[in-house]
């Protein structure tokens, strides 16, 4: 069963987030930086691992470093070598690797 929310650590401090406000998560070595609603929270998890333990309706893999909440995509532009970005609501932008479009074509149809 999918996580519904996430525990993230802030300045001694713990949140609680719904996995519906997060907009995208970002690698960074064994840590993954969550981003809801315009906020950034670090995380001590691989993104394979988070990813496993996301709905895979709603998160989906874009690019190596990357995963976005497919409800939170605004538009998807044309990039370059063939790539492409994706436009977020918050007003964030992702890459969109040719390696992992896909897949995110697929859930969004």
């Amino acid at each position: 069963m999918p996580a519904e929310r996430l525990i993230v650590r802030k300045l001694n401090r713990e949140y609680i987030l719904n996995v519906s406000d997060i907009d995208r998560i970002d690698a960074n070595g064994n840590y993954v930086t969550v981003h809801p609603r315009g906020a950034a929270y670090p995380k001590r998890e691989s993104l394979a691992a988070l990813e496993q333990r996301l709905d895979r309706n709603r998160f989906v893999r874009v690019h190596r470093g990357h995963l976005v909440n497919v409800d939170r995509i605004r538009e998807i532009q044309p990039w370059e070598h063939g790539d492409y970005r994706i436009v977020l609501h918050d007003g964030s932008c992702v890459n969109l690797s040719r390696r992992y479009r896909d897949r995110l074509e697929n859930l969004l149809r």
